[in-house]
């Protein structure tokens, strides 16, 4: 064996142990689901239903061998229509969520500042993260390309956006596919992308990796295609992709290193010079033009409180290795970069002597599990703050996502394991194929997160398309696998009854494990709990400003409710002395009010009003009211709101505050408005619906695979004139 080959197989170990110490992460993940129950059952659930889905696959790729290319085509049409159509339905019905407060509000915010003004804001920000400024300047473009037609709606503005970004990326995964194997191939790749529901949600959150998921895809079409006639266009491309993407993204450079590593491996170093130097010329290129655009519309670099690259690296050391107030405080106070970096540096040492080798460990396995554990990847964080809280947003994004939660979990458990099975191919062929570069792409990343970088769910969300990719490969080979078995025991049983029983075995035995579960289960999703039905729910609120309550000053709140509601919670942010309070809550024709005291405030910080239930007429206004009636000298109330860096934003834009009966422009009190009752998490008969339907699908496979053992004579003629008549090799 040669040095090449052998280490392209320690690699391939190094890999494989990776990511199945991240398939048992994700495996054992239901713990976060488990406020009741049987942790152990929960997970043995998730990894029936991963089976479930991959049966579902592996049966709707048999299904797909019955037609020829035309057939194939059709099929890929259709599922294209259906991404297409599930991006629109997903773009339009929750038009009226609202960026969030962190990262993507900020862009937002400063994207409208640019389209009234045309420069920049002088935001702070902006200086403390100059890396931000490419994903407001396209989001400034895209509003003002729009604004021409006149067209405002610029949450539907982003999504459209972002919604074209993900079906092109999908579309060019779906071209290297069927070049790389056949239609039938990317007709299953559709299928997995159209389940993979994390890219879908992320379509309405525009910010840096949402913003450019086409381009990683990009990259390895272009690649492909350059690594086949070797033409300077590609390469070119290829580069301006990459230098286009580092701008919105820099992570995306990770790429370079990446295809660097594989070329290297598979052409040499003579022929990698020429594509080095290239990339690396466009790269710099990218990177002073768009310099010089930053300038034009005003921005300046400030290395007073701008961000250096290791206070990253010091966040990937704190507790979670994740962001964190202390951390970002630490860094901004320090007036140079110098300053900066040494205190940067200096914590840095700090935590790795504090921790030692088993705290690092422990460390580096809960920045695993933060980045690369969970398949949601936490887009839900991004979808908060919504004007119509309806019942379809609490199942996908509100308090009853449990579900969704469970079942993109189980999808992802799939992805991982064909991922995780395609590095058996390497060692059965010992060919150098683009899985190796796909592999070194997320190997990079694996390492980078968890040893360099802060840790976030979003942070893989960027190179997850390459699961997707690595799992067709790892379909191929354990069909592969499953095709070397089946030809031993026909040599050992021409009759092919032993390979029949064990394919009727293994659908029996499935249905009965979804049979059982679906059964032990059902107690816990169908039996009836507290629920909160949302009218209005703003949960958080950014800045350090909060409505003072005392003798002198009283406070209120307009909203709107069109479903009925039955409780009021307001946050509390602080109090001083002891005193009473009135809330008064005034509908059309009707008055509420509760006396409270500063006593009953304890640990959950929030005054809770429970009302009669009620439903304000369409159009009509509540008004809600705070006051002091008697308290100790200087006793106050403070009320959490919105402050700092929403003046170009309402973020709630059906009510506002009141102080002393006076509006407060585009400012809200942090509060919420429900229904609170008794419900299950879904009916049971739409239980019982849900599990029918597996069921039923595998007595029809199994039916399938019983008929065609009974004409296997007649039909494996059929079946190879089929096969020759697709002009791709399998």
């Amino acid at each position: 064996m040669s040095l090449k080959h052998t280490l392209i197989s320690l690699f391939q170990i190094a890999f494989a142990i990776g990511f199945a110490v991240i398939l048992i992460m994700a495996a054992c993940l239901p713990v976060l689901f488990a406020n009741t129950g049987n942790l152990a059952r929960l997970i043995l659930s998730l990894i029936v239903l991963a089976l479930l889905i991959f049966f579902l696959f592996a049966a709707f790729y048999r299904w797909l061998d019955r037609f020829v290319a035309r057939g194939q085509k059709i099929i890929a049409a259709v599922l294209f229509g259906m991404i297409g159509i599930f991006e629109l339905i997903l773009i339009f019905k929750f038009h009226t969520i609202s960026p969030p407060l962190i990262d993507g509000g900020h862009t937002y915010v400063e994207a409208l500042y640019l389209l009234r003004h045309h420069h920049a804001s002088g935001a702070a920000y902006f200086q403390i993260y100059p890396n931000n400024i490419p994903v407001t300047l396209l989001r400034y473009l895209l509003y003002r390309i729009f604004a021409i037609f006149h067209f405002q709606s610029y949450m539907i503005i982003d999504r459209l956006f972002c919604g074209g970004a993900l079906f092109a990326g999908i579309y060019f995964l779906w071209k290297f596919i069927i070049r790389q194997f056949n239609l039938r191939s990317g007709n299953l790749f559709l299928a997995m992308a159209l389940t993979s529901f994390p890219y879908f949600f992320y379509t309405l959150y525009f910010y840096t990796d949402t913003a450019i998921i086409m381009i990683p895809p990009l990259l390895i079409l272009l690649w492909q295609k350059y690594s086949r006639t070797h033409r300077l266009r590609e390469l070119i491309l290829l580069g301006i992709a990459l230098g286009l993407g580092c701008q919105i993204r820099q992570n995306l450079i990770l790429f370079l290193p990446a295809v660097i590593i594989y070329w290297l491996v598979k052409a040499g170093w003579r022929k990698t010079i020429l594509p080095f130097f290239v990339i690396c010329g466009l790269l710099i290129t990218c990177q002073m033009a768009m310099q010089q655009v930053e300038r034009a519309y005003g921005y300046q670099p400030n290395p007073r409180l701008a961000m250096p690259t290791s206070h990253w690296l010091m966040l990937g050391l704190s507790a979670d290795g994740g962001y964190n107030k202390a951390d970002y405080k630490r860094t901004v106070r320090e007036p140079t970069q110098e300053a900066k970096r040494a205190t940067n540096w200096q914590v840095i040492r700090e935590r790795m002597d504090r921790a030692g080798a088993g705290g690092l460990i422990t460390l580096w396995g809960l920045k695993i599990a933060r980045t690369w554990g969970m398949g949601a990847e936490g887009y839900y964080w991004y979808t908060e703050f919504t004007s119509h809280p309806s019942l379809a947003y609490t199942y996908l994004f509100g308090d009853r996502r449990v579900l969704v939660l469970f079942t993109i979990q189980a999808f992802y458990l799939v992805s991982l394991f064909l991922t995780l099975f395609s590095v058996v191919r390497f060692f059965r062929t010992r060919e150098l194929t683009t899985n190796l570069l796909i592999q070194i792409c997320l190997f990079g990343n694996l390492l980078f997160y968890t040893f360099i970088w802060e840790a976030e769910p979003r942070y893989s969300l960027l190179f997850s398309p390459y699961f997707l990719l690595s799992a067709v490969f790892g379909f191929h080979e354990l069909r592969h696998q499953a095709t070397h078995l089946r030809t031993i025991l026909q040599h050992n049983d021409p009759s092919e009854k032993r390979l029949q029983a064990i394919k009727q075995w293994s659908s029996f035995s499935l249905l009965v494990l979804v049979l059982i579960f679906g059964e032990l289960n059902q107690q816990d999703v169908t039996e009836n709990r507290i629920v909160r039905d949302y009218r209005v729910n703003l949960p958080h609120v950014l800045g350090k400003k909060s409505a003072k309550v005392d003798a002198t000053h009283q406070i209120g709140q307009t909203f709107q409710a069109s479903k009925s509601f039955n409780r009021i919670r307001i946050a509390v942010k602080s109090k001083n002395g002891h005193g009473r309070y009135l809330i008064t809550l005034r509908t059309p024709g009707n008055m509420q009010k509760l006396i409270t005291t500063t006593d009953r405030l304890k640990s959950k910080h929030s005054l809770v009003l429970r009302v009669p239930l009620q439903q304000l007429p369409a159009g009509t206004s509540a008004q809600l009211n705070i006051q002091q009636l008697s308290g100790s000298p200087g006793a106050s109330l403070h009320l959490k709101m919105n402050g700092r860096g929403f003046d170009l934003r309402d973020i709630y834009p059906h009510g506002t505050m009141t102080r002393n009966g006076r509006p407060v422009a585009k400012s809200d009190l942090q509060f919420q408005v429900y229904y609170q009752h008794m419900a299950p998490l879904i009916p049971e008969t739409l239980y019982d619906l849900l599990l029918i339907i597996p069921e039923v699908l595998i007595l029809i496979t199994a039916a399938s695979l019983a008929m065609e053992s009974i004409r296997r004579p007649n039909g494996s003629l059929r079946s190879l004139l089929l096969k020759r008549k697709t002009n791709h090799q399998d």
